[in-house]
C-alpha cells in the first residue's frame, strides 16, 4: 500500500514539475512576446497593481521588472492621464479601448498611443502604450502648416475664414455685435520684386506682417491670402470708427522705411474696409465686398482706404458683365470701325484717317469707347481688339486705294497701339504679315503709341518700335503732354508724329498759358523733325492759330466726328479737301 502510495506521489511530482516546467516557459515566451512589443506593457489587477511589465517600461523607469509586482501605478509617478485611463477602463464595461495621451518621461514630454484588453473577466488588463510622439509632431506641423502662411507665420485664408465664420455666427446670435474686415494690397510691391530680387521681396513681406501684429490686439487676426494681400479681422468693435482709425494707423506705419539688406524701401497700402451687417450670409461676401473696396481705394490714387457700399457692388457686377460681354463680342465680331479725318492745317487736305472702334453690344447697342477701352486694357483683351482694328484699317485703307486711286487717298490710315501689345515678341513680325496679307504698302499705315507705353520698358518698346519702322511702318506719339512727359526719349524713338492733348488745344484760345504749351510742343517737334497733329478742334478760330504757329495738321468736330466707312469713303468721294 505504502508502495503504492510512494508511487503515486512520484507520478503526481512528476506531473506537477512539468506543469511548471510548462508554466514556466510559457511565462518566458508571454514575457519575451511582451519584451519584444515596441512599447511599454504593463499588467494590472482591479487595484491598479503592477502583475508584470515588459523590459522596455523597465528600461524607461530604469528599475528591475520584478521591482514592480504588487506595487500601485503610482508609486513612480506615473501619469495622471494613464492612471485615470486606467482607472476608467476598469469601471466600464468595454473589453477593448484604445487612448492617446501626453506623458512627461525623464523629463520630457511624449505623446503614448495606449491600447487595453480585459483578461479574467475584468480581473486584471493589459495595458500596451506605444511613443507616438514623432507622429503627433507631424501632424501638429501638418495642422498648422495647413492653417498658416509659410513665409511670415500669419494666419491663412483657410484660418482667416475660419475665424470670420466664427465671427458671423456671433453677429447672427448677439444683438450690437460689430466687426469688422480689412483688405489689404501694397501698391507697387512688384517693383520691389523685380529691381531688388524676391528675397529681398519674402523679406518685405514679413517685415509687413510684424508691423500689422504691431498694430491690431491679440483678439484680432491678421492673415495673408498670398502675394501682397493682407486681411485683418477686428473683432467686437464699438462702431466704423476703430476700422478707420486701425486703417490709418497702418498707413502712419508705412510712413516708415523698411531697412532690408541694409537699404531703405518705401511701401504704401491701398485699403477696403467692409461691416458685417444682417444680408451677410457667407464668409466670402464679406472678403468678396472688402476687396472690392480695397480696388476702389487703389483705383482712386492708391495709398488710401474706401468703406465699402453697395454701388461699389453694383459697378463691380456692371464691370463684370461688361467684360463677359467683351469676351463674347470678341468670338462673335460685334465691333465696327468709324474713320475721323486728319486735315493738312494750310490746305485742308485730308491727309490721314484714324481708326476708331466703335461696339455694337447686343442688348444695350452702341457703348463708347471710353466705356470699354480702360476694361480691355485691364484684362487684356485689348490686344485682341487692336489686332482686328489694324486689320480692318489695312483692308479698308487698301480698298480706298483700289477705288479712287493713291493720289487722290490719304497718306495713311493711324491706328492706336496699346501698350499691352509690347509684352509681346511677335508685334513686328504680325503687323508685317498683316500688310501682307492686305497688300497694302507700310509707308501707309502710322501705329499711334501713348506715352505712357513708354514708361513700363523703355528699352524694349523702342526695340520694338524700331522693328516696326524698318518695315516702312510709320510711329506717332499719342496725347503727347499728358504723359509722364517724354522729352527724355523723343530723340531715342523713331518717331515721325507728335499729336497735342484736346486737353491744351480746346482752351487755345482763351487760355494764354494753353497756347504757349502749344507753341512750345510745335517748336520742339520741328526741331527733332516730327510733324504735329492737333486733335479737338471744334472751331475756325483754333485752326487759324494753328496755322500761325505753323502746326502741321489738325483733327476734330470742325472737320469731321467720327464716320462709318460708308460715310468716308462719300468724302474721298467728292475729294480729299474739307
Amino acid at each position: 500500500m505504502s508502495q503504492l502510495l510512494t508511487s503515486q506521489i512520484a507520478e503526481l511530482s512528476a506531473a506537477l514539475e512539468r506543469s511548471r516546467c510548462e508554466l514556466d516557459a510559457a511565462h518566458d515566451q508571454f514575457q519575451a512576446i511582451l519584451d519584444a512589443v515596441p512599447g511599454g506593457v504593463s499588467w494590472l489587477d482591479r487595484e491598479l497593481r503592477y502583475l508584470g511589465i515588459n523590459k522596455h517600461l523597465a528600461d524607461v523607469f530604469g528599475i528591475e521588472p520584478q521591482s514592480f509586482i504588487g506595487q500601485r501605478i503610482g508609486f513612480l509617478n506615473a501619469s495622471p492621464d494613464f492612471v485615470h485611463f486606467a482607472r476608467e477602463f476598469f469601471d466600464s464595461r468595454d473589453e477593448n479601448l484604445i487612448g492617446e495621451m501626453p506623458m512627461a518621461v525623464g523629463g520630457e514630454k511624449r505623446h503614448y498611443l495606449i491600447m487595453a484588453r480585459k483578461y479574467r473577466g475584468g480581473q486584471s488588463a493589459l495595458f500596451v502604450g506605444v511613443d507616438v510622439t514623432s507622429r503627433k509632431l507631424a501632424e501638429l506641423e501638418l495642422q498648422y502648416n495647413a492653417f498658416h502662411d509659410k513665409l511670415t507665420g500669419l494666419p491663412n485664408r483657410a484660418l482667416f475664414l475660419e475665424r470670420l465664420n466664427a465671427s458671423l455666427h456671433k453677429s447672427q446670435n448677439r444683438a450690437n455685435y460689430l466687426f469688422a474686415v480689412l483688405f489689404l494690397d501694397f501698391d507697387g510691391f512688384k517693383t520691389v520684386n523685380d529691381s531688388l530680387g524676391h528675397s529681398v521681396g519674402d523679406k518685405l513681406l514679413q517685415s509687413v506682417a510684424r508691423r500689422l501684429e504691431g498694430i491690431v490686439r491679440a483678439s484680432d487676426t491678421v492673415a495673408r491670402l498670398g502675394g501682397d494681400e493682407y486681411v485683418l479681422l477686428l473683432d467686437d468693435i464699438d462702431d466704423l470708427s476703430r476700422a478707420t482709425h486701425i486703417a490709418e494707423r497702418i498707413h502712419r506705419a508705412m510712413r516708415v522705411p523698411h531697412i532690408l539688406d541694409g537699404q531703405e524701401v518705401f511701401l504704401s497700402v491701398s485699403i477696403g474696409i467692409t461691416l458685417n451687417t444682417g444680408e451677410y450670409k457667407h464668409t466670402e461676401e464679406i472678403l468678396r465686398d472688402a476687396d472690392i473696396a480695397m480696388y476702389r481705394a487703389k483705383s482712386s490714387g492708391r495709398n488710401r482706404y474706401e468703406v465699402f457700399d453697395r454701388s461699389m457692388h453694383d459697378a463691380t457686377r456692371k464691370r463684370l458683365q461688361l467684360e463677359t460681354d467683351l469676351h463674347r463680342s470678341i468670338e462673335n465680331h460685334d465691333f465696327l470701325l468709324h474713320f475721323q479725318p486728319i486735315v493738312n492745317v494750310k490746305t485742308r487736305e485730308i491727309s490721314a484717317f484714324e481708326a476708331l472702334i466703335r461696339w455694337n453690344r447686343p442688348v444695350q447697342g452702341f457703348t463708347w469707347p471710353q466705356e470699354f477701352i480702360g476694361v480691355a486694357e485691364e484684362t487684356g483683351l485689348i490686344v485682341h481688339l487692336d489686332r482686328w482694328v489694324l486689320r480692318r484699317s489695312c483692308e479698308q485703307m487698301r480698298d480706298w486705294i483700289d477705288t479712287f486711286g493713291a493720289h487722290c487717298c490719304p497718306a495713311q490710315v493711324n491706328v492706336n497701339l496699346s501698350s499691352r501689345h509690347f509684352s509681346y515678341p511677335d508685334l513686328s513680325a504680325f503687323v508685317a504679315g498683316v500688310l501682307d496679307e492686305t497688300g497694302l504698302a507700310p509707308s501707309c499705315l502710322r501705329l499711334e503709341i501713348t506715352e505712357s507705353a513708354l514708361m513700363d520698358n523703355v528699352e524694349n518698346v523702342a526695340a520694338q518700335l524700331r522693328d516696326l519702322a524698318e518695315l516702312g511702318v510709320k510711329i506717332g506719339l499719342d496725347d503727347f503732354g499728358t504723359g509722364y512727359s517724354s522729352l527724355s526719349y523723343l530723340h531715342r524713338l523713331p518717331l515721325d508724329s507728335l499729336k497735342i492733348d484736346r486737353s491744351f488745344t480746346a482752351q487755345m484760345t482763351g487760355e494764354a498759358q494753353n497756347l504757349t504749351v502749344v507753341r512750345s510742343i510745335v517748336l520742339l517737334a520741328h526741331g527733332l523733325g516730327l510733324q504735329v497733329v492737333a486733335e479737338g478742334i471744334e472751331t475756325e478760330e483754333q485752326l487759324e492759330q494753328l496755322a500761325q504757329l505753323n502746326c502741321d495738321f489738325a483733327q476734330g468736330f470742325y472737320f469731321s466726328s467720327g464716320v462709318s466707312a460708308e460715310d468716308a469713303h462719300k468724302i474721298l468721294a467728292r475729294g480729299v479737301v474739307l
